[in-house]
């Protein structure tokens, strides 16, 4: 018979120090998907899904649901699609920050925050 081990106050501070060590990789390694990266739209593409941007440039109204709103952002390197499921009131200049999606085929950004510059 195999005698059985006794877990120690020791053996749980060990393994708490080894959790929060883990935990504090976890949240540094996920910091860079959730901080903004400033872009240029010709830089964006499917590469870049599930990342947070920040753009500058002229926003257009394309059409609007009850659900969301649609936008058309041009900056001096190109165009993308925005999609807001808060149907907020954009600026016709600004700035945008969200996170890039697929739809249909189709790289849009999904927006987060809208700023003036």
């Amino acid at each position: 018979m195999i005698p059985e081990k006794q877990i120690t106050e020791s053996d749980i501070y060990k393994a708490c120090i080894v959790l929060s060590f883990i935990g504090l990789a976890t949240i540094h390694i996920s910091q860079s998907y959730m901080t903004p990266q400033k872009a240029n739209v010709n830089q964006i593409d499917e590469t870049w899904l599930g990342k947070t941007v920040k753009i500058n440039g002229t926003i257009e109204t394309d059409f609007n649901t009850e659900s969301a709103s649609f936008y058309t952002l041009k900056d001096s390197t190109g165009s993308i699609n925005l999609v807001d499921f808060d149907n907020r009131t954009l600026p016709d200049e600004g700035s945008v920050t969200g996170h890039i999606d697929i739809y249909q085929g189709n790289i849009q950004i999904v927006l987060d925050q809208i700023g003036n510059t």
